[in-house]
């Protein structure tokens, strides 16, 4: 099953908190999965990735959604901290910005940051340096 960069970090290191020191996820698809699935409108092959992930019906299960697996983290001993950045110019803003406000309610180690970007590389890798100069 594919994992995409950020989603798919966040989808690991939520699953098994206690393998996972710290998750860094740059405009993650982050939450809310259903509600945005049955939303969307997508080009094919969008859609074909959404297919790979969630199977032909479209239908994520609980295991696949971000906000679902932090609650569930929440409740362990040991658990990553977690650094979140999304561009204010990207199409998962809003999300980012809502998961974070929802994120903040648990007991995590949980930032987010957003600065003037889009969903592209020259965003990603300004998140990268800012991620490890906070890691380290």
């Amino acid at each position: 099953m594919p994992l995409w960069g950020g989603y798919g970090a966040l989808k690991c290191a939520l699953s098994k908190p206690e393998q996972y020191g710290v998750c860094c996820a740059f405009s993650p698809a982050c939450l809310f999965l259903k509600e945005y699935l049955d939303k969307a409108v997508f080009g094919e092959q969008l859609k074909g990735d959404f297919k790979a992930i969630f199977g032909d019906s479209l239908e994520p299960n609980a295991d696949d959604e971000i906000l679902e697996l932090a609650k569930k983290a929440n409740n362990q001993p040991v658990k990553p901290k977690i650094y979140t950045a999304c561009g204010s110019d990207d199409h998962l803003q809003k999300f980012n910005v809502r998961f974070s406000h929802e994120m903040k309610k648990l007991d995590f180690g949980f930032t987010y940051e957003e600065w003037t970007g889009d969903h592209d590389w020259y965003f990603f890798n300004e998140a990268l340096k800012k991620a490890l100069e906070r890691s380290l």
